[in-house]
């Protein structure tokens, strides 16, 4: 899993990963593809874990900054690229990526100010059988066929979000 990932989500991410998360080696997206869906100025982002019924705000906070079709993604001292690939019907896949050839995907709901996340366990999907995901112990890594039909397809099968960004 990407270094920045675990640094910066994990923290609000800790009681939500039993495992690692949907990633590859290669994008599968292109820089173009992507769409600026938080605006097109620098913005701060306050994290949020579902505690039950209720959101409990974390201690971290994320910077995105407009480059291009992506987001340049800072907490402070780690930093990060984000592009935001849009599936249709308000959903989008966020492709993020460190810099160091691991690319991490996260299904993104936008609702306002909010942005809700839903993170793609290996364990899940290893549970759903998807055609295009290959496993290695913890890890599950997208096979280049996956393509935008393969997160369609996880879209159908949607858990709860269980994070999200709130505009600052």
């Amino acid at each position: 899993m990407a270094k920045f990932f675990r640094i910066f989500f994990m923290v609000f991410m800790a009681s939500v990963l039993s495992g690692c998360i949907l990633q590859s080696k290669t994008p599968l997206f292109k820089e173009a593809e992507g769409v600026l869906l938080l605006g097109q100025k620098k913005q701060r982002f306050a994290s949020y874990e579902r505690d039950g019924a209720t959101w409990k705000k974390g201690t971290d906070t994320a910077i995105f900054d407009p480059q291009g079709h992506h987001y340049n993604v800072s907490s402070g001292k780690n930093y990060a690229t984000a592009e935001f690939i849009s599936l249709g019907r308000e959903k989008y896949v966020m492709q993020f990526e460190e810099g160091k050839g691991s690319f991490v995907y996260i299904l993104i709901s936008p609702h306002g100010k909010e942005i809700l996340l839903y993170a793609l366990l290996c364990d899940s999907l290893k549970k759903q059988n998807i055609a295009g995901v290959r496993f290695d112990k913890d890890n599950c890594f997208i096979e280049p066929s996956f393509g935008r039909s393969g997160f369609e397809t996880l879209l159908k099968n949607l858990p709860a979000a269980s994070l999200k960004l709130q505009a600052e």
